[in-house]
Order: structure tokens, then sequence, then C-alpha cells
């Protein structure tokens, strides 16, 4: 005979299972980076960032929904971090820095996960990935403090650590 064994933990995982909706896929953590960019991708990852669009939507007056940056498309998440004309120079940049391909597909999800898809061993993959995930913060802080005020791709790579060089990494690991 069957003897069921009752725990709260075993509720809580039925529960969960079961009547929790996740939101999306997995969570990327990386314990490299300071907590605020691990947020900062799990809300980019869910959609709920503040970008003009959303604004708009939920009824907020903003002075024109175009993105601050180039002027030329909505301002959304999307727009903003992968098809902005003139913060998209960067993934490539990235990619010739650290010698691995460049992606052809340029969309949020893939750009988060885009250590999943290159050949680097565990630590390199674990720094490219504080790359990317510092790319996106910097990227997030240009577009809100200073738009235009100087070149994109300047503020950027001025935002990115020293400590975050290729050389370092390669020779850390």
């Amino acid at each position: 005979m069957f003897q069921i064994l009752f725990s709260v933990s075993s509720v809580r995982w039925f529960l969960d299972g079961s009547m929790l909706h996740s939101g999306g896929g997995e969570t990327r953590w990386n314990n490299w980076v300071p907590i605020k960019i691990n947020i900062l991708l799990w809300r980019i990852q869910l959609l709920s960032i503040p970008t003009r669009e959303r604004l708009s939507h939920r009824g907020i007056m903003v002075d024109s929904i175009l993105c601050p940056i180039c002027s030329r498309s909505v301002e959304s998440v999307d727009h903003l971090f992968a098809e902005c004309i003139e913060l998209m120079e960067i993934w490539p940049r990235i990619a010739i820095w650290w010698g691995i391909q460049i992606l052809t597909q340029f969309n949020v999800p893939t750009l988060i996960k885009w250590s999943d898809y290159v050949a680097l061993r565990k630590g390199q993959l674990k720094a490219f990935d504080v790359v990317v995930m510092t790319s996106f913060w910097c990227m997030w802080n240009f577009h809100v403090v200073k738009p235009r005020l100087v070149g994109a791709l300047g503020f950027i790579i001025r935002l990115l650590p020293l400590c975050y060089c290729q050389d370092f990494f390669l020779a850390s690991f």
C-alpha cells in the first residue's frame, strides 16, 4: 500500500507548477554583474521597462513616442536594443572584439542569450555574458540620460569598464 507524505514543499512545488505563470523563458542571472543589471535584463525579457510606446499605451503623456536617439521609429524594447540605427552598431563591434561570429538575427531574446551560441570556455562565456549584459545597461542609460548629447557608440564604449577587456578575460580563464 502507498503511503502519502504531506510536506509544504510538495504543495508549493505542485502549486508553482500548475498555477503560476512564469511570464516567459528562463531568467538569466550572472553574479559577476550588479543586481540592477540582472533586474534590467529580467525586465527587458518581460517587456516591462518604461519605453515611450509602453508609457503611451498606459495613458501617460509623452512628448513623442518616437525614439529619442534616432527619431525614426516608435521607441519599443525591440527598437531600442536591436533595431535603433544609432545603437545597433554596438553588437557587431562586440563580436569583432571577441573574435566570434556576428549574429545574423538581431532581436532582444537572441542578444540576451548570445553566449549560448558562441564557442568559448566556461569562464569566457560568463565574461562574454557580462559584456552583453553591461551593453544592455549602457544602452538603457544612454537612452535615459544623454540622448543626442554625444555619439551613442562612444558613450557606450566609455561606460564599459576597462576590466571587461577581452585580453583580461582570455588570460584569466
